[in-house]
């Protein structure tokens, strides 16, 4: 995993402008962090008080004291602009037609409910490139 898995996620990451941050992978660490009493790793008001201990004087204030930001992909955005899945949700069978007619409703009321619909999308595009998975399926 330290090398392949973690060069190609830093490199995928660089090149999409994006910062992703992985575990520590040093097992003696691990197990020295397994080690330490809680009340090491654990303060009220600070995040990571041992990795902010070890680094904070070596990192200026301004890093110290930003809190911590979520970032979540902009999947409504995205789904906004797509075309219409190229299958029609019968291609599935009559089961599935009312479940992926309910999720693109509620993607159209509430934009943040995306995911039954995105999942249809996505969906919708690999069958349509593999047409061989849904004969005699419906």
């Amino acid at each position: 995993m330290r090398h392949t898995l973690l060069r190609d996620s830093d490199a995928v990451t660089m090149h999409q402008g994006l910062e992703l941050r992985v575990p520590f992978l040093d097992h003696p660490l691990v197990e020295l962090l397994l080690r330490l009493p809680s009340a090491y790793k654990i303060r009220a008001g600070c995040n990571k008080p041992l990795l902010m201990d070890a680094m904070g004087a070596d990192l200026p204030p301004e890093i110290l004291q930003v809190p911590k930001q979520g970032f979540e992909l902009p999947f409504g955005a995205w789904l906004g602009a797509m075309d219409k899945p190229p299958l029609d949700p019968a291609a599935l069978g009559s089961a599935w037609t009312a479940r992926i007619r309910s999720a693109k409703r509620r993607f159209q009321h509430q934009p943040s409910c995306y995911h039954g619909w995105w999942q249809w999308q996505v969906l919708s595009r690999w069958l349509a490139a593999w047409p061989e998975l849904l004969r005699g399926y419906a």
